[in-house]
């Protein structure tokens, strides 16, 4: 019986990444490589997406991205926790210059946070935002069914316009 193989091309990934980036007509990207890079290489992934211009690599937990911040390479790469976190996870972020993400809770400081704001996709997220203080640097939100239903996803975008109609000054 024959195995199952897998080839990782790197070229691919980086002229992905170029490509996203024409489209995003001047918006940063920003690489999900969480779960070893969905079982390719974190570290091999977030190195070709940065090499054609990703501003960023996003994880889900602190642990992944202590490890990719141990890599030699991706020792100045802005990396983004998007997985709740812990105490002990916040003080690790803020050793290793990590941001992390706020769904709920209070916002932890001297340390850079995205405020997630629940749109609709129910999960977790803020259901309103608070009045963003200095380690605030971003906003975001989750498009719960972006590829299957555009009214909904209409919807979350005007949501989230909204609720940071006031931030542009902030951030």
């Amino acid at each position: 019986m024959d195995r199952s193989s897998f080839t990782l091309d790197l070229g691919a990934i980086r002229r992905n990444a170029a490509t996203l980036l024409r489209a995003a007509e001047g918006a940063e990207l920003w690489a999900v490589v969480k779960a070893d890079g969905y079982g390719h290489g974190a570290v091999d992934v977030s190195r070709a997406a940065l090499a054609a211009g990703a501003r960023a690599l996003c994880v889900t937990t602190v642990r992944e991205a202590l490890a990719l911040r141990g890599e030699r390479a991706l020792d100045d790469a802005a990396i983004l926790v998007l997985g709740p976190v812990s105490d002990h996870d916040v003080a690790d972020a803020r050793s290793a210059s990590l941001q992390l993400v706020v769904g709920g809770g209070p916002v932890p400081e001297d340390v850079p946070v995205h405020l997630k704001l629940d749109t609709g996709m129910g999960r977790w997220g803020l259901s309103e935002l608070p009045s963003p203080g200095r380690d605030v640097v971003g906003v975001m939100s989750h498009l719960a069914a972006a590829e299957s239903d555009a009214e909904f996803t209409a919807l979350q975008i005007d949501r989230f316009r909204k609720a940071t109609a006031d931030l542009d000054d902030a951030l």
